[in-house]
């Protein structure tokens, strides 16, 4: 368990194996083929796009069914991710990059100016500052901003200055061809920010904005990480977004997983934002999504690489408020997803060899269904 985790000055695990540093397509043999092994330095689309099962796959299976992997993982059909989804994984993923990798944040990544002019008025707001001004209140949003616009003495900052500003720092810093064909794919209401962070190719940028209140907001939440003595200490002295890929012997399946952190005592770190820090309401949340799954899969894939790892945690930070906490699975739990995960690796293997994916029952049949609740 964490508390007793042996932090033994002399204890390096990464002595016994060997990490490549990862250079182009330098992990596929001339075939195309993966080459098994423990790879630093590999950009996350790299790693994404490239062959082998991950244990977002087995949680899948586990959590759901045979025939969702199907559909999410073969006919690509998943539920298309919203708006709002998507920038709750942008939060998540800057929260992960300045938890794990400072350096890069800083190199990759640049803060946009407070917005403290009237972009961020309301149209209530606005009818105020019109009738403050003495100007007429009827109107759209567009009509007020113009009106009061026109009405602003030399000089004064105008409406729209700040999204011309954000503008104006995008396309000085953010400049490449991958910014020209984002701009000729806008239509409607969409901003130039949220066109790029919703773009699915924005690794091809070196440089990507943050507006104010998100880059404040994350480091609020590094913060409380790091105030946290388990995880600064378990996210120190090791490496950061190790990629390890494996065959698994007894099915034969190559497997991969991708490490937050991997310190050298042998703790596997992973960085989590949830909805709450408290530890029922995370073990709920864990349990669904499968997170017992995920510790014995890592565990699983480090052993065949040579990894002698002997914990996994979970560094947990609420999105909202800056709390946060370590947790990791009890030892009866880690036994039992070992069990579980093995079960899912056969039954994977066998939907592959007959292309059969049974959903939440092997056969068709009527269910009953009870109502224990009282009056």
């Amino acid at each position: 368990m964490m508390g007793n985790a042996a932090l033994a000055n002399d204890v390096n695990i990464f002595d016994a194996v060997i990490i490549i540093d990862w250079s182009d397509n330098n992990h596929l043999d001339e075939s195309g083929n993966v080459k098994p092994g423990i790879y630093r330095g590999m950009p996350d689309h790299v790693y994404h796009s490239t062959g082998g099962y991950s244990s977002s796959l087995f949680k899948e299976m586990a959590t759901k069914s045979a025939f969702h992997v199907k559909r999410k993982y073969f006919d690509k059909k998943a539920k298309p991710i919203t708006t709002a989804t998507q920038k709750i994984f942008n939060f998540g993923t800057l929260t992960h990059e300045l938890s794990l990798e400072a350096t890069r944040f800083y190199d990759h990544y640049f803060k946009l100016p407070e917005n403290v002019g009237f972009d961020s008025f309301t149209t209530d707001e606005l009818k105020a500052k019109a009738k403050e001004m003495e100007l007429k209140v009827s109107g759209t949003r567009d009509a007020l901003k113009t009106r009061i616009n026109d009405a602003l003495p030399e000089g004064a900052k105008k409406i729209w200055e700040y999204e011309d500003e954000v503008e104006m720092l995008i396309n000085t810093h953010c400049a490449c061809e991958r910014l020209e064909i984002i701009k000729g794919e806008m239509t409607g209401r969409t901003t130039l920010y949220n066109a790029i962070w919703n773009d699915p190719n924005n690794h091809e940028f070196t440089l990507l904005p943050i507006d104010y209140d998100t880059w404040v907001h994350v480091h609020e939440l590094f913060d409380a990480l790091m105030g946290n003595p388990y995880i600064s200490v378990g996210l120190a002295d090791g490496e950061a977004e190790l990629s390890c890929f494996a065959i698994e012997p007894e099915t034969g399946l190559l497997v991969k997983c991708r490490y937050d952190f991997l310190n050298r005592f042998g703790q596997a770190w992973d960085v989590k934002t949830a909805r709450s820090a408290e530890d029922r309401a995370f073990t709920y949340h864990a349990n669904d999504m499968g997170y017992d799954l995920q510790d014995a899969f890592y565990r699983m894939v480090g052993a065949l690489c040579g990894l002698a790892i002997n914990a996994f945690i979970f560094a947990v930070v609420e999105k909202d408020v800056p709390i946060a906490d370590a947790k990791e699975y009890s030892p009866n739990t880690q036994m039992r997803a070992k069990e579980k995960l093995r079960h899912y690796l056969v039954k994977f293997k066998k939907c592959l060899d007959t292309n059969e994916w049974p959903a939440y029952k092997a056969e068709p049949s009527i269910t009953q269904m009870e109502n224990n609740r009282g009056f």
